[in-house]
This record gives structure tokens, C-alpha cells and sequence, in this order.
């Protein structure tokens, strides 16, 4: 699937829960700083990891969470230097 995009616009026609994971390198320039990591606006809600610890969430608590971009701080403790790091996002879409 091609991202930012809708996944509609892939051929998903569902609502409900899915899954994204990316593999990130983290350059050695960055390795142990705090980062932020920034996925654009999630429509509907998203919990969003890095290396397997939450970093963010958008929920329906939050006020125009279709609108929302996900930003999201990644502490230094995880952005330590390896061949790469895994980012992932459980992204949900209520309706349309």
C-alpha cells in the first residue's frame, strides 16, 4: 500500500483495524536524541509504537481526531543505533 493514502484508494474496503509497520534507521548523527516522529493526519484513530513501546495515540476523546496529524516524541532511551528500529501504527477508520 502506498503511504500517505487512503486505504480505500488500495483496494481496502473495510472499516475497522489495521496494521502499518516500517522499518526506520535511526542515523548515527540522531542515535540517542530525541526525536519526533510524524505521520500526518490519521483519519480515524491510530496507537502508534516505536520499537514496541507506545509513543502516541489519537482516539475519539480527541477533539477532531480525523484531523489530527500524528506527531508523535520519541524519547532517546529508543532511538539508539542498530541496523533499524520498527515503527507501527494500529490504525482504526470508523466509517468511510
Amino acid at each position: 500500500m502506498i503511504l500517505p493514502g487512503q486505504w480505500e484508494s488500495s483496494g481496502l474496503l473495510t472499516d475497522g483495524a489495521v496494521w502499518f509497520r516500517r522499518e526506520i534507521v535511526v542515523p548515527r548523527a540522531l542515535a540517542g536524541r530525541d526525536l519526533t516522529l510524524s505521520l500526518g493526519p490519521i483519519d480515524d484513530y491510530d496507537v502508534t509504537y516505536f520499537d514496541g513501546v507506545e509513543v502516541g495515540r489519537t482516539g475519539r476523546d480527541t477533539p477532531g481526531f480525523w484531523t489530527v496529524r500524528g506527531t508523535y516524541p520519541v524519547p532517546r532511551r529508543l532511538a539508539r543505533r542498530r541496523p533499524s528500529r520498527r515503527g507501527g501504527a494500529a490504525c482504526s477508520d470508523r466509517a468511510g
